[in-house]
């Protein structure tokens, strides 16, 4: 195994290879290949899966996946007038799945799609540092504000 010799680094930046092993064969893939799987792939202790956007003015930001929970940490560049957050399609939604959005920046005109389900006391702006979370109810499929 070739990687076996390969030398240490004391720290790395986005374009460091990393080396692989598979089926006895060597690859390498870059370090914002490897932190990309990290993000995609990992759970909090709460079971959310964290999902990154900084988003411009008047674009959507979609929740990615279906059946799982997500925390959705928005980090725009400055305040935005106008911000969408669509939510998965509700045939995909699961009994006491989780929306938890932060965001940054303040966004003073927020639309959440909640794709084919209901609401009950959805955010309409978000102030910087803010936050609010989403639960929802298969059996009247509606998303519910709980925090």
């Amino acid at each position: 195994m070739a990687i076996q010799n390969l030398d240490n680094v004391d720290s790395i930046n986005n374009s460091t290879l990393f080396a692989v092993n598979q089926n006895g064969l060597d690859y390498n893939c870059t370090a914002a290949v490897v932190a990309d799987f990290i993000q995609e792939n990992t759970t909090l202790g709460d079971g959310k899966v964290i999902q990154y956007s900084s988003p411009i003015s008047a674009s959507t930001v979609a929740i990615s996946g279906t059946n799982n929970s997500v925390w959705l940490v928005l980090t725009p560049v400055s305040t935005l007038a106008t911000l969408t957050i669509l939510l998965p399609q509700v045939s995909g939604c699961v009994a006491n799945q989780e929306i938890l959005v932060n965001s940054t920046a303040t966004i003073t005109s927020l639309t959440v799609n909640l794709n084919g389900a209901v609401g009950s006391n959805i955010p309409t702006s978000l102030a910087s540092g803010g936050s609010f979370t989403l639960r929802f109810e298969p059996v009247l499929q509606k998303w519910y504000r709980v925090g």
